[in-house]
């Protein structure tokens, strides 16, 4: 290697061009973060169920979804936590398990799992370090609080951090969010009842007022009777008789008709609100929509399996088969040329009749290729709604076969919500309201049928009436000394009256049925109401119609756009009511979360915003553009302030700052030493050219292996730098000292580095031999390490080809002029090593002993030092975790954290201090009551924020804080690696657990080392509790 080099240097310096250009380019297009890429080999399954104690979430969410994921590929350990609405389990997997693959795996067992009725979806979520936020800013505005200056973040300063590029979301804190109330109120409903009721005793009241003529027709009857009995004949005592049978029919007709009417007022009150349900959905025209989407489910699959997307792939195969065997042909016939898609055609014509063989088998081979795409395509493309919901990875595939054919906005509203909500309207709903008003029809037409049956009844006994009546006169006149029948005329009175009697309870009876169902809680319940408001706020996009070249976009429903909408709701008509809306029910306000909410700065209101990077970004670029864009905010507007709480960028800033001085420190103190020593620019300057060269090697290296620039790798390329000059050194050394005794330079140039190339590349390999066993380690160690390793190896490995090409080039060219010179110093410690070394040879027991001893000395160092993952982090940046008192009221509660504003702010070196509520910001609502506080330093304190956390830990100790942690860097690893000591005490009994604990806590309590302890519970698979103690130190 080093004759090839010296005898072809332009290839050397062709090679030197070609390192440098890609090393430029690789170093400035590197992604920058804070640390390595990490496996986290964890996932989280969280479940919300609403008004359940821990116990209830434990044995009828916890046990189940523990049992469904236990059993996934990879599952190392689950344990859980059954808490008060809320349940979370922790899935740990293998360490080289795909976690991609372990998420679909864990969401398809959750979806097959049988949860309760009131439980919400569950929420499978991967643990990763791009959870946690790059940058954090508090936002506040002169003149604006509250939902005004909410409304001003979300449409000013949110949107425009979220186009940053690389910004995956921006998340707020302390936004004051209105919301519409809808309350039902009992004197409103029983307003609509009293309604009700008195139009219902309107229609009893004229059956009660014939019932009550009756009764008075029979009196006077019975006065008449009495008074004229002297003269009443036999025939008058039967005409009375037949006037009280017709009389009780009479009555007991009038009650059975006007119960069969209330009745059929009542079930068309029922029809009415069903058919105004169903009215929604057909006005929103849920059903087309939804076989709409069916049918472009059915075109997409057509069109792959023979229309246009089949030609087009087919095209595209046989296109890509045809070249390679075009290509091929013209290997083998010895041509070089290049076969494209330009001159694949004009290849074939040269070829005479082989050309049609070529072109037959590539028609069968793109023919069978394309029915396998098509196949493997086709399952992954839903054939109805019903499918999409049960496989949503072909759900997923939609939506991108959608956005690839330009409908972005169609693919985002296709989601599985919005299709499970119309599958269940259309194909549970809607057939049953057309159930239920079927049965209705038939019920109405009944009752309607045996009212006109009693209604003619009536009429008919009325005409018989009168013809007794007038009977009753004649026979008074013809008969009126007929006494003998005068007594069983007063008997036929009395059953009469008895008969009447038993008509006015039938009446009484139906009554009451009337009254029980003329009652608007009958005619609209609660799951009706809220099936209508549902309807009627129901809006998603149905696809696309074009017309004269221009595509529409066809919606769906119409959502509510202000509270008077909302009022108008109609929900139900009843028949000599009216209709009936959801402001003769119900209360309609607009509320917030203000006394809900936390979020000051300095002691200002303000909102806090989170922004997470996208994983494939670099933390760096992210908080740069995030800081551009926000000093461009601020100076269009005067009156807006932005504060940065917590940056990683900053500390990615500052280490790679702090790493790269030392590697050019280090690199100029190294030339330096040489220069001292060889008293000659010529030998330094082909060292000091060396080791940019090889770092520059090495970067190539680290971008084409993915490695990223962070605290590790460039800790790594630091460490490196001061052993790969030592390869150039050695070779620059040895050519030089040859040249000095009179050797030719190229001549010089080769033998110097032959003769050293076995010792540093034995040297080299060496070296890295220490370093790489690191990477056949598991789990985070291996996550952590690597990149420091393989930068090490890389640029060693660059050193060590620099030295054997670069190096002897160069000194072929620079080192032609002998120019010997004497070094007295170097001579000299050479003499004194001399000396030195013969001493060791003459008393090699001193030394043996002397080094064992030094070698028990540093071994008992090492014990007695503190071991820690990651060292304490000098910063301006620092935090609080405070929790409240549960006792304490919202109220308390703010004051307490105005206190601690107050305290915070009046530390010397404190600049800023924001604070924000942090209890109930996520799914999991437990009764926590915690907030956070984010501290920003003067610059020149940033190393005393040890101290600044002290002094703010004596200080709360004061306050009535349930619990609080004070951080002393917001970038600290520990904070995210987790930090202290973990006692683990297993087993089945709580009680005994709880016993030990206590124990335990008891008597580390008096241990000064320990600043914190704290106990919690969970559940380990299988059945086994588990209380942990952790202790920070």
């Amino acid at each position: 290697m080093p004759k090839f080099s010296v005898k072809r240097p332009y290839v050397i310096l062709v090679a030197v061009v070609m390192v440098l250009v890609l090393g430029g380019v690789s170093f400035s297009k590197m992604t920058t973060d804070l640390l390595p890429n990490m496996n986290m080999p964890y996932m989280v399954v969280i479940t919300t169920y609403p008004g359940a104690s821990p116990e209830k979430v434990e044995s009828e969410l916890t046990d189940v979804i523990e049992s469904g994921v236990g059993t996934v590929n990879g599952v190392k350990e689950v344990t859980s936590t059954s808490s008060e609405n809320y349940s979370m389990v922790m899935l740990q997997f293998e360490d080289d398990t795909n976690m991609d693959s372990a998420m679909v795996k864990v969401t398809s067992a959750v979806n097959q799992l049988d949860l309760p009725e009131n439980v919400n979806n569950p929420m499978v979520m991967e643990i990763s370090m791009d959870m946690m936020a790059t940058k954090m800013v508090s936002v506040d505005y002169k003149g604006k609080e509250g939902y005004e200056l909410t409304q001003y973040v979300q449409d000013n300063i949110i949107p425009e951090l979220e186009r940053q590029d690389g910004v995956a979301s921006v998340q707020a804190s302390g936004l004051v969010e209105k919301s519409v109330e809808v309350k039902l109120n009992q004197d409103k409903i029983d307003d609509v009842n009293g309604k009700i009721l008195e139009k219902t005793d309107s229609t009893l009241k004229d059956a009660k007022a014939k019932i009550d003529d009756a009764q008075k027709k029979l009196d006077d009857g019975k006065k008449k009777l009495e008074e004229q009995k002297e003269n009443l004949n036999i025939q008058q005592t039967d005409k009375s008789n037949e006037l009280a049978k017709y009389s009780k029919l009479m009555d007991q007709a009038m009650a059975n008709k006007e119960a069969y009417t209330s009745q059929v007022t009542s079930l068309k009150a029922s029809q009415t609100a069903l058919n105004t349900e169903l009215a929604a959905y057909r006005k929103n025209k849920l059903e087309s929509s939804y076989n709409q989407i069916n049918s472009s489910f059915a075109e997409a699959r057509k069109s792959l399996e023979s229309g246009d997307g089949y030609k087009a792939i087919y095209d595209q195969v046989y296109q890509q088969v045809l070249i390679a065997a075009v290509q091929n042909a013209m290997e083998q016939s010895g041509s070089k040329t290049t076969v494209t898609a330009d001159n694949v055609n004009h290849l074939l014509s040269q070829m005479g009749s082989a050309a049609d063989e070529i072109k037959k088998a590539a028609t069968q081979t793109a023919e069978t290729t394309t029915k396998q795409q098509v196949d493997k395509q086709l399952e992954s493309i839903p054939t109805d709604v019903k499918d999409a919901l049960d496989h949503p990875d072909k759900l997923k595939a939609m939506q991108d076969m959608m956005k690839q054919q330009g409908q972005t906005d169609a693919a985002k509203n296709l989601t599985k919500k919005n299709l499970q909500t119309m599958y269940e309207i259309v194909n549970t709903r809607i057939p049953q309201i057309n159930t239920e008003l079927a049965n209705l029809k038939i019920k109405i037409k009944t009752a309607e049928a045996v009212l006109a049956q009693v209604e003619k009844s009536i009429k008919k006994a009325e005409g018989k009436y009168e013809q007794v009546e007038a009977g009753k006169i004649t026979a008074a006149a013809a008969f009126g000394a007929a006494n003998a029948q005068i007594a069983s005329a007063e008997t036929t009175l009395d059953n009469s009256s008895k008969e009447l009697d038993k008509a006015r309870k039938s009446y009484e009876k139906s009554r009451k049925e009337a009254l029980k169902k003329a009652n608007l809680d009958q005619l609209l319940t609660q799951d009706q109401l809220a099936n209508i408001l549902k309807a009627e706020n129901f809006s998603m996009p149905a696809g696309y119609i074009s017309e004269d070249g221009t595509q529409y976009l066809i919606k769906v429903g119409d959502e509510y756009n202000n509270i008077k909408e909302l009022k108008n709701t109609l929900l139900t008509n009843i028949k000599d009511i009216g209709n009936i809306r959801l402001s003769d029910v119900a209360d309609i306000t607009v509320i917030d979360n203000a006394e809900d909410n936390y979020a000051k700065v300095n002691g200002n209101d303000a909102i806090i915003l989170s922004v997470s990077k996208s994983s494939t970004a670099g933390t760096s670029s992210v908080s740069k553009r995030c800081d551009q864009k926000i000093r461009e905010l601020t100076k269009e507007d005067k009156n807006l302030r932005i504060v940065s709480l917590m940056d990683q960028g900053d500390y990615i800033k500052i280490i790679i700052n702090s790493v790269l001085s030392n590697l050019i420190f280090g690199a100029l103190l190294a030339v330096l030493v040489l220069m001292l020593f060889l008293k000659d620019v010529r030998p330094t300057v082909v060292v000091a050219f060396s080791i940019p060269l090889s770092v520059l090697f090495a970067i190539v290296l680290m971008y084409f292996t993915n490695i990223t620039m962070n605290i590790i790798s460039l800790s790594g390329l630091a460490l490196g730098v001061g052993m790969l000059v030592d390869n150039s050194i050695v070779v620059i050394e040895n050519i030089y000292r040859l040249r000095n005794k009179g050797v030719p330079a190229a001549r010089a140039a080769v033998m110097g580095a032959n003769q050293v190339a076995g010792a540093i590349f034995s040297s080299t390999l060496t070296t890295i031999c220490v370093f790489l066993p690191i990477i056949f380690t598991d789990g985070l160690t291996r996550s952590i390490m690597q990149d420091m390793c393989l930068t090490i190896a890389y640029s060693l490995s660059a050193s060590l080809i620099v030295a054997l090409t670069v190096v002897p080039t160069m000194s072929a060219t620079v080192l032609k002029k002998e120019n010997t010179k004497k070094h007295r110093f170097f001579d000299a410690v050479i003499n004194a090593y001399e000396k030195a070394a013969r001493f060791s040879l003459a008393h090699k027991a001193v030394v043996l002993v002397g080094a064992l001893v030094l070698l028990v000395f540093c071994v008992l160092q090492v014990f007695r030092m503190g071991i820690v993952m990651m060292p304490d982090m000098a910063s301006q940046q620092m935090s609080i975790s405070a929790t409240m008192p549960k006792e304490n009221s919202t109220k308390e509660d703010h004051e307490t954290a105005d206190q601690i504003l107050e305290i915070v702010s009046g530390i010397e070196g404190v600049d800023t201090v924001g604070g924000v509520m942090t209890s109930g910001a996520s799914v999991m609502s437990t009764d926590d009551k915690s907030y956070t506080f984010e501290i920003l330093l003067k610059e020149k304190y940033a190393k005393k924020n040890k101290e600044i956390a002290d002094t703010i830990e004596k200080k709360l100790k004061k306050l009535s804080l349930k619990d609080y942690t004070v951080s002393a860097s917001n970038m600290d690893m520990s904070s995210m690696l987790g930090s202290g000591l973990n006692i683990e005490i297993s087993g089945k009994d709580n009680d005994k657990l709880l016993e030990i604990s206590e124990d335990i806590m008891n008597s580390l309590r008096s241990r000064r080392a320990l600043r914190m302890l704290r106990m919690s519970r969970r559940t380990v698979i299988p059945s086994t509790l588990s209380r942990s103690i952790r202790i920070r130190q």
